[in-house]
């Protein structure tokens, strides 16, 4: 199945659906922004999810991320990206992803994170919540690393 969802947002294009029916058919991209399958450590009977049944124990329904998935994740982002390629991804994944992109001639830049002003508490009661996603920052080495803001601080906050 190709895209389930398309989104126009300015010059941006928004696309939902399974990346290795999508990415082979786009030819290039500004950026590549992606939020990948998780870990195996996500997939766990013990998540607990609030909707609008309430608050239910919930085993992630997609795949789990594994290590061919990821090769083919980061041959397509490098080969389509003319620079940032950015992964949303669990923060003991940011580094492997990183290696993957060098391992398709891209480049690891560094970890980011991006701090939820909304974030949801652990509903399990075990452990602290997560108030942050993890980001592994790279780039598919097309041209020069530039950041729009001259090297400042990326933060963004919603009021």
């Amino acid at each position: 199945m190709g895209i389930k969802k398309e989104v126009i947002i300015g010059d941006c294009r928004l696309l939902l659906g399974d990346c290795k029916n999508i990415l082979p058919s786009i030819e290039r991209a500004s950026v590549v922004i992606s939020d990948p399958p998780y870990e195996e450590e996500a997939h766990t009977k013990s998540r607990r999810t609030m909707g609008s049944e309430g608050l239910k124990n919930n085993v992630l329904s997609f795949v789990k991320m594994n290590e061919d998935l990821r090769g083919f994740i980061c041959e397509q982002s490098t080969r389509i990206a003319d620079g940032w390629i950015m992964f949303f991804c669990q923060a003991e994944a940011i580094k492997i992803w990183g290696d993957g992109i060098e391992s398709k001639g891209g480049k690891y830049i560094r970890p980011m994170i991006w701090v939820k002003p909304d974030g949801l508490p652990q509903y399990t009661g075990d452990r602290p919540a997560m108030g942050y996603e993890s980001i592994s920052l790279c780039h598919s080495s097309k041209q020069k690393l530039a950041w729009n803001g001259g090297g400042a601080t990326w933060c963004v906050f919603d009021s």
